[in-house]
């Protein structure tokens, strides 16, 4: 098994949408686990609204291609459209709406 850390994710963004995205961009990416990183006190940036998760891959093959996937420029602005999506087609509250502050920023992985 083999992990990676990817930092700078909105608050908004759900461990779904993540699953979501992966999935949507690769099938043969199969995520064990995901978990808070370093643990789920330190994980969040209040002053940014950002988190830390640390991703457990099946095969440590996956890493780099995952790694890529993260760090391509639009992928932030993907999980907030997927995220927008899945508040849409579940009703929730207008006020769970990612804000547009994230567009252009991106996320930072590290692999182990």
């Amino acid at each position: 098994m083999a992990s990676l850390v990817v930092s700078n994710i909105p608050l908004c963004v759900s461990d779904v949408t993540i699953l979501k995205f992966l999935n949507d961009k690769s099938h043969a990416a199969h995520i064990e686990h995901i978990q808070p990183f370093p643990d789920a006190y330190h994980c969040i940036n209040d002053k940014a609204s950002t988190r830390c998760l640390q991703l457990f891959l099946k095969n440590s093959d996956q890493v780099n291609y995952v790694k890529d996937l993260f760090e391509m420029d639009k992928t932030l602005d993907a999980l907030i459209e997927i995220q927008n999506d899945l508040i849409r087609s579940h009703k929730m509250d207008n006020n769970a709406m990612p804000p547009s502050s994230f567009s252009g920023r991106r996320l930072s992985v590290t692999t182990s």
